[in-house]
């Protein structure tokens, strides 16, 4: 150990200089860094409560230690299989798309207003993506619409309304103050959503947004354990993923 994190699972527990040689009662017989990561992901599961066992070396003395994990639920490599009426969902939300041609989601813009705030509330990813950006090329002022989705209580439509509000750009500044806001809610995915538009706004409510995002980024909570809202809040403010166009950082 080179490091223990003030507050982490193992604070407490391991100390610079311990050495892990294994797994529950068995020491590492591979590679150490693919069996520890794979015992991660079996101790989060519901059935082990969270309890990572491991064998700790410390100035010659070897004992076992456990960490108490957040449980993050379990995982299954298959998935049932999709009823008739399912598929058909399936192939609804992915039709259109892509074009023949090539060109992404630009059948999209040939579809009404009301076609599209009605996609922003759909289960599917693709259609919601599709629909928020035909309405950012589109002409007319969709702030109020959208920020009559934000208040609903179906979280696709909400997720839709911050994707739609990212691709407006400046021409959402009127809905600043309420995603401002949406940076204090309780679900890590629509604080990481929120802080994700707040960047495509004008230059005035992207300054005004520096504060609330730095206390975003320092302010992990129980309810998001792999830090997804700080991690997006750094991203807002400093640097997108390689290879990414969004969003254009603020303070960078």
């Amino acid at each position: 150990m080179t490091a223990v994190a003030k507050g982490s699972p193992a604070d407490g527990i391991l100390n610079c200089n311990d050495v892990i040689l294994g797994i529950g009662d068995k020491c590492f017989d591979g590679d150490a860094r693919i069996q520890f990561a794979k015992a991660i992901t079996v101790a989060e599961q519901m059935t082990n409560s969270g309890i990572l066992k491991l064998i700790r070396w410390r100035a010659g003395k070897t004992e076992p230690v456990q960490l108490k994990l957040t449980v993050m639920g379990s995982y299954s490599g298959t998935a049932p299989a999709l009823n008739t009426k399912e598929v058909a969902e399936v192939i609804t939300a992915g039709r259109d798309y892509f074009l023949p041609s090539g060109n992404r989601g630009t059948a999209y813009e040939g579809r009404t207003t009301d076609q599209l705030l009605t996609g922003l509330s759909s289960w599917s990813p693709a259609v919601r993506k599709r629909s928020a950006q035909a309405l950012g090329k589109s002409n007319g002022n969709f702030v109020p619409a959208l920020l009559k989705l934000l208040a609903s209580s179906n979280r696709y439509a909400r997720y839709g309304a911050f994707e739609a509000l990212g691709y407006l750009g400046p021409k959402a500044d009127a809905a600043a103050p309420q995603l401002r806001a949406l940076l204090k809610d309780p679900d890590p995915w629509l604080k990481s959503m929120a802080s994700l538009a707040l960047p495509a706004l004008g230059p005035k409510e992207r300054k005004a947004s520096i504060t609330d995002l730095l206390i975003m980024a320092a302010s992990p909570t129980s309810t998001d354990p792999r830090w997804t809202a700080q991690r997006t809040a750094c991203m807002a403010l400093f640097s997108r993923y390689p290879g990414q166009h969004e969003p254009n950082p603020i303070a960078a």
